[in-house]
C-alpha cells in the first residue's frame, strides 16, 4: 500500500461511518506499513497503561490532523517526552509513522511514531570534512 493509498484510506474512513469490523478489515491492509506524513499537532496527553502496541505503553498520544484535515492519533514512546514537548502547536511537521490500527470508538486511525528513524537521522553525526592541505 502506497502513501497515496493510505491517504485515500483516511478519506474513506472520514466520509463513511464504518462498523468496527469494516474498519478493522480496511485498516488491516495498512497495519504495519510505514509512511512519512506531514501533520499538524493539536494536543497531547499521557497515554497511561497498555496501548495498541507495547512499545507505546505509558507514553504519549498526540491528536493530529493531516494536510487534508483527516484526524489521526499518533502514539509516542515514553522516552520521547522532550520531542513531544517540542511538537506541541507545530504545523506541517513531517514525521515517520507506522500504522498500528483503528480506534472504532473515536473513529480515528492510530499511528506510532518511529523513534528509530528519528534517532538515526538526528544522533548520527555527519562525517567531518577532510581539510584542504595548506600550500607551502
Amino acid at each position: 500500500m502506497t502513501r497515496a493509498d493510505f491517504l485515500e484510506l483516511l478519506a474513506r474512513a472520514k466520509t463513511e461511518r464504518l462498523l468496527s469490523s469494516e474498519a478493522d478489515k480496511l485498516f488491516g491492509a495498512a497495519k504495519g506499513k510505514r509512511y512519512s506524513l506531514s501533520l499538524d499537532f493539536i494536543s497531547y496527553s499521557s497515554a497511561f497503561g497498555r496501548q495498541i502496541h507495547s512499545d507505546y505503553d505509558n507514553g504519549y498520544k498526540f491528536e493530529c490532523t493531516t494536510s487534508d484535515d483527516h484526524q489521526v492519533v499518533v502514539l509516542f514512546q515514553e522516552k520521547c517526552k522532550e520531542f513531544v514537548d517540542q511538537l506541541r502547536g507545530q504545523t506541517s511537521r513531517e514525521i515517520h509513522i507506522e500504522v498500528l490500527g483503528y480506534d472504532s470508538l473515536y473513529q480515528k486511525p492510530i499511528l506510532g511514531y518511529l523513534v528509530k528513524e528519528f534517532t538515526e537521522r538526528v544522533l548520527t553525526p555527519a562525517p567531518a570534512p577532510i581539510p584542504e592541505p595548506i600550500p607551502e
